[in-house]
């Protein structure tokens, strides 16, 4: 019986997993239709499109490269350090860990600008990144920061209410038009943008060649006279805010 019914079961379950391929494939297909027109949908009413959901899965996926059960030695080297450093091995890291020497200067450099000791608080460093990530609206770099900010006790405030914020420091606020020159047209970044921010002499032209800045963004700016950051404070916001901008 087997002998005669076999090979039509055999054509059964082929076609069984051919249709449910062309079902899922469907269903993906359909799902990114629905995702694009809910992007078009909120751009078409509001200024900017949600940030996608904080656990959502990268898009490039690292399994080809490292594997995640059984990593090599290296590897798992690379792993145990970034999580002593960061508390989680994350997305990013699995990707450049198949590049070894290139993870550990990394690694070094990142652990260095937020985490040792330096001339800022952590939690302004926190902050400082986020102001970059959100330049490119970058949600995977923003929600990283934004979960090591509240973890180093840094103010809720800041990040639901942005430069409008009253107990954010002027400081910051001041450094948002030169944040936003460095994101977008880094080649107009000239002296006297560096010689404002350390005399705290930021006013309304800085914020206009910044990008054209809201009315709060601009008041917080001009507040800010008087209160100039140090040579070293500057330097290491802006190495902050290059690394995350690229």
């Amino acid at each position: 019986m087997h002998q005669v019914f076999g090979p039509f079961v055999e054509g059964a379950r082929h076609c069984h997993a051919l249709a449910a391929s062309i079902v899922c494939l469907c269903s993906a297909r359909e799902g990114r239709l629905r995702g694009r027109a809910r992007t078009r949908c909120g751009r078409a009413h509001s200024a900017h499109a949600p940030l996608p959901h904080p656990y959502a899965r990268a898009r490039f996926e690292c399994l080809q490269l490292v594997s995640r059960t059984h990593p090599d030695p290296t590897s798992q080297r690379v792993f145990e350090r970034a999580f002593l450093l960061f508390g989680r091995v994350s997305n990013l890291t699995h990707v450049l860990a198949a590049h070894p020497s290139y993870i550990d200067c990394f690694l070094s450099t990142f652990n260095t600008l937020l985490n040792e000791e330096g001339p800022l608080p952590v939690t302004w460093r926190c902050f400082i990144a986020l102001m970059a990530a959100a330049r490119h609206k970058c949600a995977y770099l923003f929600r990283r920061q934004q979960d090591m900010f509240l973890l180093r006790g840094g103010d809720v405030a800041w990040m639901t209410e942005g430069l409008a914020c009253p107990t954010l420091p002027a400081k910051l606020v001041a450094l948002a038009p030169l944040n936003a020159i460095m994101a977008h047209r880094p080649w107009l970044v000239a002296p006297q943008h560096i010689k404002q921010l350390l005399q705290g002499t930021v006013g309304a032209r800085a914020s206009a060649e910044g990008g054209g800045g809201s009315s709060s963004s601009s008041a917080g700016a001009a507040s800010s006279a008087g209160q100039g950051w140090s040579l070293n404070e500057l330097t290491h916001a802006i190495v902050i805010m290059s690394v995350f901008h690229s």
